[in-house]
């Protein structure tokens, strides 16, 4: 993260308010979270693709304060921004020390501008609660302010700290001492007041169902409402285009019914309505719901590779309460429902095929039953694959032409430590492995042939 940083070149700092004056303290302070973060020094917070904009959740601080009482599970790996501004309560020169664990930093602007800031105070490392002095933690220089800082009563400087929390201890904490401030103390809601909360906070968050989800299977769109909401305005489309015409319900609480049909990709919005009328537009989310047909199957359509002991899996359908599998290796007898294919009606969403044949393509599908009506699935097809045999040949199977001096390789099988290669004209002896075709034992996956082949001969 690039900030902009005033170098100190004395030994006292003078801070005064150059933009808008004024302002009172209103108790509190903006603390954001990033959860799910690794690492325990700032970068790991500051370049995180979802900093600075996307925060997973806030809370309002009574002092600078937030120190060792973030329950779990969200107490490890975070990072965390704290935002406001601070009201001197006297002219005069100010100290400031910071104690957090792990890595943070206290940053205060020469006026109410963000884009001012000095780093006053930080951390590296990290250390015990509140120990402004250092007598524990790692070694950490800067906890203290190298200068005194002049703040000047009546205006309002803006204030930020960050914290990057890897595991164990957590939490950051500044105190302060000067004119008004007798002993040195945590800062007190007193002089502090939040940033305006950001927009962010006021649009609805954490749908359900999740952005992205697949196999929705609902009845009501439900979210958390945006801070101040008094109504939402719920908006739904089958295109990622939403807009007016997809005007869905609008209503005090978070949560809507939907009539929603099976097998559809879905596109919403919430718009939060505050006491005002005003109306903070909100993120498009999107979800698809569970279709009546069969799917993911397992293996995927038209893997290739597939073991030999292999075993077919797949997603039920909705209202499916018995499966209809058909297999074999041809394609149309399959897609037909033939009942030479007909592997049975099943319960569970696998089945077993037994034994496959090596370098074989299978089809099959899985047609679902669902009391009054049977839904059919589509034909998924793969390749079973032996891993102990031979694969992959260069040139390829069936390969037109050819150079007359080619070299050819493959894939070893995963137990071979030779190989006995068999070259001709004639498939039936290549095929029976005939010693008029064999080529020697070779250590390697390849071979070339001694002479030029000729041209146009399989």
């Amino acid at each position: 993260m690039c900030r902009k940083f005033f170098l100190l070149i004395s030994f006292v700092v003078v801070l005064s308010l150059v933009g808008n004056a004024g302002g009172q303290p209103t108790g509190n302070i903006l603390i954001e979270y990033w959860n799910d973060i690794g690492g325990t020094v700032l970068s790991d917070l500051y370049d995180n693709a979802l900093y600075p904009d996307s925060p997973d959740d806030h809370e309002f601080l009574t002092s600078f304060d937030r120190t060792y009482d973030r329950p779990a599970p969200y107490n490890d790996n975070y990072g965390a921004r704290i935002r406001g501004y601070l009201y001197p309560p006297e002219t005069g020169d100010y100290n400031f020390w910071i104690a957090g664990d792990d890595a943070c930093e206290f940053l205060l602007s020469t006026d109410d501008d963000p884009a001012n800031v000095v780093r006053i105070v930080w951390i590296d490392g990290w250390c015990d609660p509140y120990d402004w002095d250092n007598t524990g933690g790692s070694d950490n220089p800067d906890q203290a302010s190298a200068a005194p800082v002049t703040l000047q009563a009546g205006q309002k400087y803006y204030i930020e700290s960050g914290l990057k929390e890897g595991g164990g201890g957590d939490g950051v904490a500044v105190a302060w001492q000067g004119p008004g401030i007798a002993e040195r103390a945590v800062i007190s809601g007193d002089y502090l007041s939040s940033i305006p909360l950001p927009v962010v906070f006021l649009m609805a968050a954490k749908p359900i169902p999740a952005d992205g989800a697949v196999d929705v299977d609902v009845l009501t769109l439900e979210w958390t409402a945006g801070e101040g909401a008094v109504s939402h305005k719920v908006y739904l489309s089958a295109d990622a285009t939403v807009d007016e015409s997809d005007f869905l319900a609008e209503g005090p609480l978070a949560l809507t019914f939907a009539d929603l049909a099976p097998g559809a990709d879905y596109y919403w919005r919430v718009d939060e309505v505050d006491a005002d009328g005003a109306v903070i537009e909100g993120n498009v989310w999107s979800f698809s719901t569970l279709p009546i047909e069969a799917h993911f199957p397992g293996p995927e359509d038209g893997a290739e590779g597939v073991a030999l002991d292999s075993k077919l899996s797949w997603t039920a359908g909705k209202g499916a309460i018995m499966h209809d599998v058909y297999f074999g290796t041809d394609e149309a007898a399959v897609a037909a429902a033939d009942p030479s294919t007909f592997q049975g009606k099943l319960m569970d969403t696998s089945f077993d095929p037994g034994p496959l044949d090596p370098f074989t393509s299978y089809y099959w599908k899985v047609d679902e039953f669902a009391i009054i009506v049977t839904n059919p699935g589509p034909v998924w097809s793969f390749q079973s694959f032996d891993p102990d045999k031979a694969s992959g040949p260069v040139p390829a199977d069936g390969a037109a032409d050819v150079d007359s001096m080619p070299v050819l390789s493959w894939m070893a099988g995963e137990t071979a430590f030779q190989h006995d290669v068999y070259f001709g004209t004639d498939a039936d002896l290549v095929a029976a492995g005939d010693a008029s075709v064999s080529q020697g034992q070779l250590t390697e996956a390849s071979f070339a042939p001694a002479e030029a082949l000729d041209r146009g001969i399989t």
